[in-house]
């Protein structure tokens, strides 16, 4: 996979709002470019002479997701921005200076104003709980299932203390992420409010309140969003 970005460059100025406010506005754009971003950091043009030396770039992701940064390479820890699709943002840069891009594998796509992560789970051969999980803050919105799940829905049990407890709703049911049995892979949407609660927790292989060995061994893919 390759993300693709469109790089606007603008020059910003104060104007008086209609409220008696200073606030900043685009002066003038400057054009853009496209470029297609892939796991080696790729930087874009230079950035232009802008009317008083103050600009921006605008940075928009048609595809995909990418790390951005104004200080040369956007693979360095700590300086970078994530961009990815519905969620343009901006850099302030000087005349002459380059952005630098590349992409992230990590981010599948975007749901409300936050990104999606991913995170492996992954169940031993023979074993019906898998290893346990912290995904604090972040609340979980799916799951996808791999082939060769053996038949048996999700049950989860949350840290307590030292140990784990099963985890139950209101009504005193216990709460399952309905999986059953697969022809092949498959990804199960999660209601985001279902499991705010969860911090640390393991994930039970069950069926009908048993517990259910899976054959081989099995790795599950968490989708997350902060």
């Amino acid at each position: 996979m390759t993300a693709k970005v469109r790089l606007e460059w603008l020059a910003m100025a104060s104007v008086d709002s209609a409220r008696g406010q200073v606030e900043e506005a685009v002066a003038r754009s400057y054009g853009s470019e496209t470029l297609n971003v892939g796991s080696v950091s790729v930087q874009s043009e230079v950035a232009p002479n802008f009317v008083g030396g103050r600009g921006l770039a605008r940075i928009i992701v048609l595809a995909g997701a990418v790390y951005a940064t104004a200080w040369g390479d956007a693979t360095a820890d700590g300086e970078d921005i994530l961009v990815y699709p519905g969620a343009p943002q901006t850099i302030a840069v000087e005349p002459g200076q380059h952005l630098a891009f590349v992409e992230t594998a990590a981010i599948a796509s975007p749901v409300g104003n936050a990104p999606l992560g991913e995170i492996s789970v992954g169940f031993g051969a023979g074993e019906s709980l898998s290893a346990e999980i912290d995904i604090a803050p972040a609340k979980v919105v799916g799951v996808t299932v791999p082939n060769g799940w053996t038949t048996a829905d999700l049950a989860v049990s949350v840290a307590n203390g030292a140990g784990f407890t099963p985890s139950f709703d209101q009504l005193g049911v216990e709460q399952l992420i309905k999986v059953g049995a697969l022809a092949a892979a498959r990804r199960v949407a999660i209601e985001p409010g279902a499991f705010l609660h969860l911090g640390r927790f393991k994930l039970r292989s069950v069926l009908s309140g048993a517990a259910v060995p899976q054959v081989g061994a099995r790795t599950l893919t968490l989708i997350i969003q902060p």
